[in-house]
């Protein structure tokens, strides 16, 4: 009897053409797979912030009609993955239009860029509406790295076939391979790249991160034909304030540059950043200057300015040197004890200063206690004076 077409064979083009429409359909629905959006718990959080190039800031003040560049940068909160497997998002714009974005050219993160990976119909840069950018970003192919053997398309992932044994990507899906350690803490990577026109109107304007979207790559998929996903939460979308004002430049001035070693000099932002590897206080900042000679500028960190043994309170504070010593055994060090000899931390009348520094003569009576006892005396009288009148 003759049999009908396999399974496979009756699915596969159903199954072809799904890939190719997902392939260059809408990003939310190519990207459902690796956001992993059916758990309400995130492997991670990412941190998302943008920035004006040249300024190295996220606020700024620029000169009425200027060109601003921006970039936005990505970081992972923590090492618990494998790094950035996705990362979608829109720009928000209150001073105008938005052009699309520039998609990133080398690695990492061109591995998030058609042909490599998945993206916006519309390209990387997002879908211009207006004032905002729709679907910026792209995510990492995860599938089908090395052989895959197979004797039918069913014994293959979604979104291939089998082909001589093999299991093959469907023509126009992404090959490239998976970049794993994207984005790890204390090493953001910029997701993208753009250019804005400032209004002509004084003001403050905002360019912000809105609809984030974001998946990482499990821990221990390395090696594996497929890579899991698992979905990322926001740890925050810091956005870029633009404050307009008449005469101001449209470049970056020079502001408080902090180099490695504490000091601090007058730099413009990005020299700063690029050039010395230092941090930026933003234009127009001001160094404070070494006072005590302990080789760290109070811009810089110095929270003791005035003490050259300290650059922070520690236990005893500024101009006091550390030490636990405790010799009323109050568990309060000496170097911050209010009452020597006594314990500090006896406060029976819960008013927040310790009962050591309260006058003996006074009895330890809370505030509602002596309203209860006024209220007494008050009740008291009257009743004398009522059986007197009778």
């Amino acid at each position: 009897m003759q049999q009908g077409p396999t399974r496979s064979a009756r699915q596969a083009p159903d199954r072809r053409c799904a890939a190719a429409r997902g392939a260059v359909g809408a990003l939310v629905v190519g990207l459902a797979a690796a956001f992993g959006v059916g758990g309400p718990a995130w492997a991670t959080d990412v941190r998302i912030v943008v920035e004006a190039q040249g300024f190295e800031s996220s606020f700024i003040t620029v000169g009425a009609g200027c060109e601003v560049g921006y970039r936005v940068t990505a970081e992972l909160a923590d090492a618990t993955n494998q790094g950035l497997a996705a990362i979608v998002f829109d720009l928000e714009y209150s001073g105008g239009a938005l052009l699309p974005a520039q998609a990133p050219a080398e690695l990492p993160m061109a591995a998030f860029v058609p042909p490599n990976g998945l993206a916006n119909p519309d390209g990387y840069g997002g879908t211009p509406q207006g004032g905002r950018l729709v679907q910026v970003g792209g995510a990492q192919n995860v599938s089908l790295h090395g052989r895959w053997s197979c004797e039918i398309d069913d014994d293959c992932p979604d979104l291939s076939t089998c082909n001589g044994g093999t299991c093959t990507a469907i023509q126009g899906l992404p090959l490239a391979e998976v970049v794993p350690d994207v984005a790890g803490p204390g090493s953001p990577v910029v997701v993208a790249t753009g250019t804005l026109i400032v209004p002509t109107e004084p003001g403050t304007y905002e360019l912000v991160v809105a609809n984030v979207h974001a998946a990482v790559h499990e821990q221990g998929a390395k090696g594996r034909q497929y890579w899991p996903t698992e979905a990322a939460g926001l740890d925050a979308a810091i956005g870029l304030s633009i404050m307009v004002e008449s005469g101001a430049s449209c470049s970056p001035g020079p502001g408080a540059c902090c180099l490695g070693d504490g000091t601090c000099t007058l730099l413009v932002p990005a020299d700063c950043v690029n050039l010395f590897e230092g941090v930026t206080l933003g234009s127009d900042s001001v160094c404070e200057g070494d006072a005590d000679g302990d080789g760290i500028d109070g811009a810089c960190g110095d929270a003791c300015p005035d003490d050259p043994d300290k650059t922070e309170p520690g236990l005893c504070g500024c101009g006091v040197e550390d030490s636990n010593v405790d010799t009323d055994g109050d568990t309060v060090p000496d170097c911050i004890d209010q009452c020597p000899g006594a314990d500090d931390l006896v406060d029976l009348n819960a008013d927040g200063v310790p009962d050591c520094l309260q006058s003996a003569a006074i009895p330890t009576v809370s505030h509602l206690g002596l309203l209860i006892f006024a209220l007494l005396l008050v009740a008291t009288a009257a009743l004398v004076l009522g059986r007197r009148w009778q």
